[in-house]
């Protein structure tokens, strides 16, 4: 199941009660697409992937979106932002997988 909901957002829930969320900043083009965010079933942001990280490297950003959604989440594997490739760049926020 995919909507939009208040926030602007395209929301596709999994089943597990995760949902993957995507949109646009603000003055975007399109409907989603510029960023994906990966949420608990509370709506708590887990994971964060921005449009210059899958450019970067999109099979890595890709498999890890993949993998999450699937449920193959392990914390040691997340790293803060600082820590990540974008650490000095703008679009790095939350929290990323390497792997």
């Amino acid at each position: 199941m995919s909507l939009l909901d208040k926030n602007g957002e395209v929301r596709v829930q999994l089943a597990d009660g995760w949902t993957l969320r995507s949109g646009v900043y603000e003055g975007g083009e399109l409907t989603s697409g510029e960023y994906v965010r990966l949420c608990d079933p509370n709506g708590a942001e887990y994971l964060y992937w921005d449009q210059e990280e899958w450019r970067a490297d999109p099979a890595l950003v890709m498999g890890a979106i993949i993998n999450a959604s699937a449920g193959l989440r392990n914390d040691k594997d997340r790293v803060e932002c600082g820590e990540c490739p974008l650490a000095d760049e703008s679009a790095c926020v939350g929290y990323h997988y390497e792997h």
